[in-house]
């Protein structure tokens, strides 16, 4: 039971932290989102303070929970405050988020205020927890802080905790979970224990675990990957297939470190394209491609240095340079680099903004509706002579998905699929943070020149 203290600082969290049902009604109005995340970024440094003077050990079930939760979503919301004030965080997907120039001291101040309070969220966690219920749920949180952490060894330790829990589980199909709601609490059980089994390496559970997840869940982590920072597990878990990597050894989770691979240059160039049986297509783009010699040389990508590449234990997370930015992810190898991804964007009239359609805020009629796909992957080896300088292809696909046995007439709306040589160059942190100072004053002593973004003329396809 909660002491008058706890009562208190729960009653102060539960006014800084809405239910779901109050929150999806604020939804509907985005300066009542922005008032309370306001008010959330004001009161909650004062509150966490208070909460970190309690003795993990002697406080109720309630409070630990109640209080760990409070430490994520308040360092959820000062995440997406990093970005610069011209993006509106309320508004900003995924690919935004990482993107963005982000104030490298803010930053600084951030991880290590983080660090500090979900290292006490975790103490919270692994005290001992007397209700069967609450015991279960804390087991889920404590994966999501040793993410936060990016602490291998932490998310370990969490993902054993969940073994017990995620043996023996039986159907998970919708329709044994409409029969059988408990089973919607095994489903979470396996979905969180499946996104953090291939950060620690553990792909074999991770393999297994995906098999027992339906269609729709998987292509749920998809649409996911599209509007918060996470890598697409779908992806992930298809490359993970395709690799064997179930026979991958279980790494140390002390040799499982997180970190960021700095860009120096990126370079590609053309190589080839198909439109499967739209040929006349095919040959219609390549003779436009190889109409002008600038088509088919080495070219730069503009700003590399934005371009962000990272280690998350067993796993890379990237996200691309192409003109709509998506989440790629892959395995870690050290001498190689193979990463994809996937986006899907649903296009209606000219005069409707496909992110009002996307988000339910316009209705259409589902005739005048185009779904496009786009798909990337780097596959990159690294120099025998240079460890910072690795080569391989770059692959992009865009195409209409369709159902079984319907087939697309019109060459306007062919595949297309664009094979790249890619180089990319890496360097330090330091010779990074010398690149961005220096692009910042070029463009600081170029204030009235508007930069345009570069159109290849065979794709249509532009880079920032």
């Amino acid at each position: 039971m909660a002491t008058t203290s706890e009562e208190y600082l729960i009653g102060k969290i539960m006014r800084l932290m809405p239910p779901p049902a109050m929150m999806m009604e604020a939804e509907m109005n985005p300066d009542i989102v922005k008032d309370l995340q306001n008010k959330l970024l004001r009161q909650g440094p004062q509150l966490i303070k208070k909460i970190s003077k309690i003795n993990p050990s002697g406080c109720s079930d309630q409070f630990k929970l109640t209080a760990a939760q409070f430490f994520i979503q308040y360092y959820t919301i000062r995440m997406f405050e990093l970005a610069p004030k011209d993006m509106d965080p309320a508004n900003m997907n995924a690919n935004d988020a990482a993107a963005a120039q982000i104030d490298p001291d803010k930053l600084e101040a951030f991880k290590a205020d983080q660090a500090r309070d979900m290292e006490f969220a975790w103490k919270l966690l692994t005290s001992p927890i007397r209700s069967p219920e609450m015991s279960q749920t804390a087991k889920l949180l404590m994966i999501e802080l040793g993410q936060r952490l990016e602490d291998s060894v932490k998310l370990t330790e969490a993902l054993k905790q969940l073994d017990s829990l995620i043996s023996n589980l039986g159907d998970l199909t919708p329709a044994a979970i409409m029969r059988d709601p408990a089973r919607m609490m095994q489903m979470q059980l396996v979905v969180v224990a499946f996104t953090a089994a291939p950060l620690v390496g553990q792909f074999e559970k991770f393999i297994r675990l995906g098999d027992l997840l339906p269609p729709q869940e998987l292509e749920r982590f998809s649409m996911v990957s599209q509007n918060m920072p996470v890598p697409d597990y779908s992806i992930l878990y298809k490359l993970a297939k395709e690799e064997n990597a179930a026979q991958l050894p279980i790494p140390d989770p002390k040799n499982l470190p997180w970190n960021e691979f700095y860009i120096e240059s990126i370079r590609v160039k053309f190589r080839d394209l198909d439109c499967e049986n739209f040929t006349d297509k095919r040959q219609e783009l390549l003779d436009e491609i190889n109409s002008s010699e600038e088509n088919i040389k080495w070219e730069p990508v503009p700003n590399p240095n934005n371009i962000h590449l990272k280690r998350m234990g067993a796993i890379y997370q990237c996200v691309s340079f192409a003109e709509a930015p998506q989440q790629l992810c892959g395995i870690y190898r050290e001498d190689r680099i193979k990463v994809q991804g996937k986006t899907q964007a649903v296009l209606g009239p000219p005069d409707v903004d496909p992110a009002d359609i996307m988000a339910g805020r316009v209705q259409v009629d589902p005739s005048q509706l185009q779904v496009l796909v786009q798909e990337e992957c780097w596959d990159l080896v690294r120099s025998e002579t240079d460890p910072n300088f690795f080569t391989g292809t770059y692959e992009m696909h865009n195409y209409t998905p369709t159902e079984r046995g319907e087939k697309i007439t019109d060459p306007e709306k062919a595949p297309l699929h664009m094979t790249f040589d890619l180089e990319i160059k890496f360097c330090t942190l330091e010779e990074h943070a010398k690149l961005v100072l220096e692009a910042d004053k070029k463009n600081a002593e170029m204030p009235e020149i508007q930069i345009e973004k570069v159109v290849t003329d065979f794709d249509d396809l532009e880079l920032d």
